[in-house]
């Protein structure tokens, strides 16, 4: 976490902190709001994932998300254009001086990455973990 992110932290724990006791369901004033949307938007710009900041912050990712729509930000998501490649073209491409030939690099939407793993054993991992 960058020094600018680790202070942008501070200062939402901070103006969170002066709250002091409060229900799950109390209104959050719009001071500690910003403090806590300078963290999340400083956090998101460095990659890191809803539940991470949700948990650093001690508020709901729903709540974070709907806050920071509400003021105007947001992830925004682009559809990117895709080719289709046959199964005899893949084979063209593929260089066999590399050792990692035929294994898959996956990305799920919440951040996880799993590297290094065939097709296989990729599958056995998607079904274990369901």
């Amino acid at each position: 976490m960058s020094r600018g992110t680790s202070e942008a932290l501070r200062e939402a724990r901070s103006a969170l902190g002066e709250l002091g006791e409060r229900g799950r369901t109390a209104r959050v004033p719009q001071r500690a709001r910003r403090a806590v949307l300078a963290y999340v938007e400083a956090a998101r710009d460095e990659g890191l994932v809803w539940w991470h900041i949700a948990r650093e912050v001690g508020l709901s990712q729903t709540a974070l998300r709907r806050w920071r729509e509400e003021n105007g930000g947001g992830d925004h998501v682009a559809l990117l254009p895709v080719e289709v490649i046959t199964e005899e073209e893949a084979v063209a491409v593929a260089s066999p001086a590399r050792d990692d030939v035929g294994l898959v690099t996956l990305i799920t939407p919440g951040g996880y990455r799993v590297e290094g793993l065939g097709v296989d054993e990729l599958a056995a991992l998607l079904a274990r973990v369901g």
